[in-house]
Parts: structure tokens; sequence; C-alpha cells
């Protein structure tokens, strides 16, 4: 938006046309004037980039674009868009200072959806610098100097962040749209819709918010297929190997963050089956890894049978009238020799109240359990170290009265 003379402005907006307000030219008494770029005919590859203003009229100034250039300033813009609707929607379920705030009730909304809000917001802000750099980038190798691919690693670090808290609502299966929010139905399915182009007929009822946030985690997507246009125009010779590194690095960053996603869902459908006496357990950020129902270990010394549960940061032995919790960050993990004489293929757990030996049928069920409890043990020391949540480190033990659910 440009001053000029001190009678008037000049706007240039990007949907392709330029607005003169005032007077600009002295002899010309029209208060607004709208320039459509299509009307002058000019070469599908132009883009006006700067106006210039003198006494005798307007004059634009237009650069040639290149296509996949083009395509991925595009790319930006579009991911700048649905991160802004999506965003402008969570600011309405969450923060009480927005439109129609006297209709919803903000103490149904819980930790781990406020910090999608917040992961959004930082996202948001990136995405907005990152298409401003962009506005001046028209040939090929300009492609390579775009907001986003400058500030890639920024981009990483805030999709993986929304991502998380994502995850984490799904994982605990708050982002069901109860009464309170119905309101927002309507602004979700138009989202849906006009920013991500999704069928009418593949909105999913009172999961629309699910839908709509993690199709919003999957940006990344879009923008390494137009890095890979950009590579295939380059072609082999004239690719900078930094290019190629980051196509890599985006491929990988994409497989974890799916990986991550299925996981929370596989943690959903565990809460969901597991009861009413490991409902205390649900907690946002913890994942399954590993069931015995399904991954066959037991408990020796024991005469019933125990249901054993590995979740990222405890272990949870769950007996006929008892659910114990042992965290990981106390665990110490042994694995016996195996004598040819009697085949027993066993893991001890030592912890600071008592030693578990665990009873896999053979060698590889037993190495499955020997590596996730490794991981799990070492994953959550790593997040203590970095100022997260402080692990909890005494053994919990819950009694019921009433005997276990058959399974």
């Amino acid at each position: 938006d440009i001053a000029c003379l001190g009678q008037g402005s000049v706007v240039l907006s990007d949907v392709g046309r330029v607005y003169v307000l005032g007077s600009v030219v002295v002899e010309s008494k029209a208060r607004v004037q709208v320039v459509a770029l299509g009307d002058l005919k000019l070469e599908k590859e132009l883009l006006p980039t700067s106006v210039w203003v003198g006494s005798g009229g307007v004059v634009m100034t237009c650069n040639k674009v290149h296509p996949v250039t083009q395509s991925v300033v595009k790319t930006e813009v579009t991911m700048l868009a649905q991160v802004g609707g999506v965003l402008s929607m969570m600011e309405r379920m969450v923060s009480p200072k927005t439109a129609s705030a006297d209709q919803l009730n903000y103490s149904q909304v819980s930790p781990a959806v406020k910090s999608v809000r917040d992961s959004l917001l930082s996202l948001h802000q990136l995405l907005t610098y990152s298409v401003t750099c962009s506005t001046h980038c028209t040939s090929l190798p300009q492609s390579l100097h775009t907001g986003l691919y400058t500030h890639l690693t920024q981009l990483l670090d805030c999709v993986t962040q929304l991502h998380t808290a994502v995850c984490d609502c799904v994982s605990a299966d708050c982002l069901l749209l109860d009464s309170y929010h119905q309101l927002l139905l309507p602004n979700i399915v138009t989202l849906l819709l006009s920013q991500f182009h999704l069928p009418q007929t593949s909105i999913q009822g009172q999961t629309t918010l699910e839908q709509l946030l993690v199709l919003t985690t999957k940006l990344l997507t879009p923008y390494l297929a137009s890095l890979m246009s950009v590579q295939v125009t380059l072609g082999h010779s004239t690719t900078p190997a930094t290019l190629l590194e980051n196509i890599s690095i985006l491929t990988t960053r994409v497989r974890t963050l799916e990986k991550a996603m299925q996981a929370a869902d596989g943690t959903r459908l565990f809460w969901q089956s597991a009861g009413p006496r490991l409902g205390h357990l649900m907690v946002p950020d913890r994942r399954l890894v590993l069931d015995s129902r399904r991954q066959p270990v037991t408990l020796q010394g024991h005469f019933s049978r125990h249901w054993l549960v590995l979740l990222s940061d405890i272990l949870i032995d769950v007996g006929y009238s008892t659910v114990i919790t042992h965290p990981l960050a106390t665990v110490w993990l042994e694995v016996p020799s195996v004598v040819s004489s009697h085949s027993k293929y066993e893991l001890v757990l030592s912890t600071p109240e008592e030693t578990l030996t665990l009873l896999a049928p053979d060698s590889a069920g037993r190495t499955v359990w020997v590596q996730a409890i490794q991981r799990c043990v070492v994953e959550t020391l790593g997040r203590g170290k970095q100022g997260g949540s402080s692990p909890r480190r005494v053994s919990e033990r819950d009694s019921f009265v009433a005997a276990p659910v058959s399974r």
C-alpha cells in the first residue's frame, strides 16, 4: 500500500488487481479506480512487483515468474490460509475474548486443546513472516530462497510441536464436539470444504474437529511435493546437494509424524478397551507401547494371570484386584542367559519396591519386550533431563473390590 503524492494511494493485491484510491492523477476526479490485470492481457508468467506513480498516471512493473517457483510460493500461501483459518476457529474455542464468548463453556476446554491453539499460533507467525519473504521470489533459482525454505528448520519444529499436541488430544480422545461446542460445527465444515477441499461426503459428524486438526498436521506433504518439482525441473546435474538433503529430511519427518499419529490412535483404542480401572492413568502425552494380550508375556511367581501393559513412561501390572504402576525412570532391566536344559526366556525388572520376572514364549518375543523397555527407559530419562514433567519414581498400588472384567 503506497501513499502517492499526498493525495491518494495505490494498493497492489495478490489477486490480480490494482486499486487506485483518491486522486493520484490531478486531472482525474474518480475516488476509486480498479485495474484488473486480466484485462491488460499480460502474459501468464508476468507477476506485478511494484507500482510507480507520476503526474501522468500509474506505471506497473512486472517480473516473469517461473511456474515451479510460483507453485512453491502458492503452496506457502495456501499453508498460511489453512493455518490461519484453523487458528481463528481454535481461538473461538479456547479464548473468551472473541465473538460468541457468552455462548461457549470455556471450562470444558482441556489443556491439551489449548496446547494445540498455542502451537497453531507459533506456526501461523512463522508462515506469515515466511510468505512475506517469498513475495519477490520469481525466477527458478529463487525457488530455493523462499521464506519457508530459508526457515525450514523452524518449520519442522513448529509442525512437529503442533503434531505432538494434536496426537496428545487424539490419544486422550478429547476432540469430540460436545453440546457446548456444536456452535463451531458450521465453521469447521466450512474450513474443510473451502480451505482443505474435502468432499462433503467425507466429513465425519462429531469427529470433524479431529479431522480438521489431523489434516492441518499434514502440511509438510504438499510442501515436500513442491520441492520435488523444483528438483525435477533443475535436473540431476544442477540440483544443489542441500536441496536433496532437505527433501530427505522432510520425507523422513513426514513418515515419523505418520507413525506418531498411528501410535496416538492405537493408544486411544487401548484406553477405550481397558475399562475404568485404568482410567486414572490416561494422560494425553502417554502412549501405548506393548500389551501382553497381543504380545504375550507372563509374570512369574503369581498363581493368577496378570495383564502387563508397557506405556511410554510406566509399566502397568493388572492383577485380579490390584493395579500396580511401575515408573520406568526407576526400572533396571536385566536379560538372563538361556540355559539349554530348561529354556526360559526371562526378563528381570528391578524396581525400588520389588523385582519382577517376566517370561516370554520365545526368543523373538523376549527381544520385542527388551528393546521396547530399553527405548522407553531412555526416552523417559531424556524427557526428565530436557526439563519435561518429572516422572514419578515410586510404584503405585490401587486395589479394587470387584473382580476384573473377563478378557
